[in-house]
């Protein structure tokens, strides 16, 4: 047995490309490798934050910028009174989107100034995200209430201090956790099952659904910004669409392959000596000797259970430490009839109710009858024994899907 971690998932998907969509979010300059990279990078993908060269993560975030944040991503309406906002005249371009902030209760004035290049504390920011999903200003006007609320639903930390100056680090960080909270985006989650020019397919659970990624998608592998390659075949992932129905952000784990004989052992995978897991959107390729057709893991667990043997390669997502994907072939089949026809032995799984699996012999293969075995027979001799019989035994596979020994029963045919 076989265990590595991959980088690329398999030979299969190296090959393929995808122009530029395996550009990144933004090309910020100053977020590589701090905390709040991949949320910066999510949601500016997505609009929430602009792209700009910089994104200066250290800077405080000010209350005008909480204005911008809020107005994007809530849907806020113009207040029925236009407050009255002393250092923000009507005419200034900003006033729509503060006074929608101001009249709703989102943003509170000091003496009647709104304060736009103020730094923001998180006991203001909890009143905001915690108005946004739903805190209502009857049930308490304190700040360490509305803390409370984010903190139940994962929000912010217990350990805050709510008269701390937020970061734009920090609001990436705390927003991408309130969007999901408040079920902001359209998302969809399983498995990759193919890349294709301009995108990727996944197996969902219920459907391969096909989606183009965005020319300014954040992709992620263990928190790493990646190029879309990487999202090779098995990798389990997770996608987020902006509003023309596009991945904009995606994230997968990586993944670890073993290699060796494969079996199912009480609904789990057996490979070799390790037993693992199964994710339900696990995607199997086609067989090698039958190219053309899928071979779901419904299939694989039919054919197990009517005694045919696999080998191959499982792909493990090792976060989870389950399999993603299985690349198997049938490594032998037993006391199963087949027949002969030219170089083409077909195994006959009709008394299972499965679909017989032909395979190509190859021209070194080992034939013999069981009852003569130091005797070796062409696959012409061995054929010529269908006439007044009927064929069975067992027949052994390589990883190519070519026959490469036959240990064959002959048993005369019944007559009618």
């Amino acid at each position: 047995m076989n265990i590595r971690k991959l980088a690329v998932v398999s030979a299969l998907c190296m090959s393929l490309t995808i122009g530029s969509s395996s550009a990144f979010a933004a090309s910020f300059s100053d977020t590589q490798g701090i905390t709040g990279e991949e949320s910066i990078h999510k949601l500016a993908a997505l609009g929430v934050f602009s792209s700009t060269e910089k994104f200066r993560p250290e800077q405080s975030l000010t209350r005008g910028d909480l204005s911008y944040l809020l107005v994007n991503v809530l849907s806020l309406k113009a207040p029925a009174k236009a407050p009255k906002i002393t250092d923000v005249p009507t005419t200034n371009s900003a006033y729509e989107r503060i006074s929608k902030v101001v009249g709703n209760g989102y943003i509170s004035l000091k003496n009647g100034k709104f304060n736009a290049n103020q730094g923001v504390t998180y006991g203001e920011l909890s009143i905001a995200l915690a108005y946004g999903l739903g805190f209502k200003a009857a049930w308490s006007d304190r700040q360490i209430d509305t803390f409370y609320f984010l903190e139940r639903k994962g929000i912010l930390s217990i350990d805050t201090n709510l008269d701390a100056i937020v970061t734009r680090e920090d609001v990436a960080i705390v927003l991408d956790k309130f969007l999901e909270a408040k079920s902001y985006y359209k998302t969809d989650t399983g498995v990759v099952s193919e890349l294709t020019g301009d995108g990727i397919v996944i197996n969902n659970g219920s459907e391969n659904a096909a989606y183009k990624i965005a020319g300014n998608a954040a992709l992620f592998i263990n928190g790493e910004e990646s190029a879309v390659t990487m999202f090779g075949a098995g990798t389990a992932v997770q996608v987020i669409f902006n509003n023309k129905g596009e991945i904009a952000y995606m994230n997968g784990d990586i993944l670890g392959l073993l290699m060796g004989s494969i079996s199912l052992n009480d609904g789990k995978v057996k490979i070799g000596s390790a037993i693992k897991n199964i994710d339900l959107n696990a995607y199997v390729t086609p067989l090698p000797n039958d190219p053309d057709n899928s071979f779901s893991f419904t299939n694989f667990g039919f054919y197990s259970a009517a005694g045919v043997s696999f080998g191959g390669s499982a792909y493990i997502n090792e976060a989870k430490d389950e399999v993603t994907m299985l690349s198997v072939y049938v490594s032998k089949t037993e006391e199963k009839p087949f027949t002969i026809d030219g170089s083409t032995l077909t195994v006959d799984f009709s008394d299972d109710g499965l679909d017989d699996q032909s395979f190509q012999i190859a021209e070194n293969a080992k034939i013999v009858l069981e009852t003569q075995a130091d005797k070796a027979l062409t696959i012409k001799e061995l054929a010529a024994y269908q006439a007044s019989n009927i064929l069975s035994g067992t027949v052994d596979m390589n990883e190519e899907g070519f026959v490469t020994a036959i240990k064959a029963k002959i048993e005369p045919k019944k007559s009618k």
